[in-house]
């Protein structure tokens, strides 16, 4: 097999991972310095470290080549044995570190576009009070350039939606595997017959764990439509009509046992509560409307109410 190569252009972060927010959305601004030649390129973000002292995140975004670093920015380069960092010193990018790596997973199933996890030592500067040894794993594989629509739009219920989860609960076993994939449901509004939904196909899957999971999911729905994001304890995959650009399933991933399997005594609660789920619907439509473009406003502003419901299914508290 020929040589796996990988070539990020980003910045980097130091701090608390609970810090994380300013960095990113300046990176993500910053992008477009990015000289590339793909109309659709995509983004990672690698992550190392838990502690506050010790961790480390990385921001990216691919090219064919390493030219032109913008000023504060740097380039990571991955094969299949060796992790080179450029960085721009007195006009021109010079290499600044390169160190042997392990792969802990390596996906070439994409031609050109390796796709995994490592391990390795990283500049003495990076560590603080960490072994300078360490492990580096994805927390996002998306693309950027490619035609979004993240409209916030309530559809009337549509008796399309279930089959729309069998479609793809099977696609899911089949490309994970029984022994990843160990239970998958279909929950939120889209589950619930009768229910307008914003017309997107949740979905969670009981894995076994993240470091299981992620080795096989991440290049499973590698493509420009479909984007990956790890939220501290959660991944989440965002698939897309490849032609619109259009959400069509959020496929969520967690063990037994995480609060995101709460969502199904919600489901259930709603399913057998017309007057509830009446709230539920008036409730949604008035924050589409004050919300709109906003998701993260959107679903922060259905905390409340999820949570009043949740809590009671949960405790039972059934009225009458």
């Amino acid at each position: 097999m020929e040589t796996s190569r990988l070539r990020l252009v980003g910045a980097i972060y130091k701090g608390s991972p609970d810090d994380t927010i300013p960095f990113l959305i300046q990176t993500f601004g910053r992008l477009p310095e990015v000289k590339h030649t793909q109309s659709v390129a995509r983004q990672v973000q690698y992550a190392s470290g838990t502690r506050d002292k010790d961790y480390i995140h990385f921001l990216g975004v691919e090219v064919d080549r390493i030219e032109c670093i913008p000023a504060g920015f740097m380039a990571w380069e991955i094969d299949d044995d060796i992790w080179s960092i450029f960085e721009p010193r007195s006009g021109k990018d010079e290499l600044t570190w390169q160190e042997k790596l392990t792969w802990r997973w390596l996906d070439q199933s994409v031609p050109g576009k390796p796709c995994g996890e490592f391990t390795a030592r990283c500049p003495d500067e990076w560590n603080n009070a960490a072994p300078s040894l360490r492990e580096f794993r994805i927390v996002s594989n998306g693309y950027i350039g490619a035609p979004l629509d993240d409209a916030i739009d309530i559809a009337d219920y549509s008796p399309s939606w279930p089959q729309m989860y069998i479609e793809m609960q099977e696609r899911i076993k089949n490309l994970l595997g029984p022994d990843i994939a160990l239970r998958i449901e279909h929950y939120g509004s889209t589950s619930i017959p009768g229910m307008p939904a914003k017309p997107i196909i949740d979905i969670l899957v009981e894995i076994p764990s993240f470091e299981e999971a992620r080795k096989r999911a991440i290049p499973a729905f590698n493509s420009p439509e479909n984007e990956y994001w790890y939220y501290k304890d959660h991944m989440c995959f965002i698939l897309r009509d490849r032609t619109t650009g259009i959400r069509t399933h959020h496929i969520h991933m967690a063990p037994a046992g995480h609060r995101l399997w709460d969502g199904l005594a919600f489901r259930d609660y709603l399913r057998t509560h017309p007057t509830d789920a009446a709230r539920y619907v008036d409730l949604k439509r008035d924050l589409a409307r004050r919300c709109q473009g906003d998701r993260e406003g959107y679903t922060d502003a259905k905390g409340s109410f999820v949570r009043e419901i949740t809590d009671r299914a949960l405790r039972g508290d059934i009225p009458g």
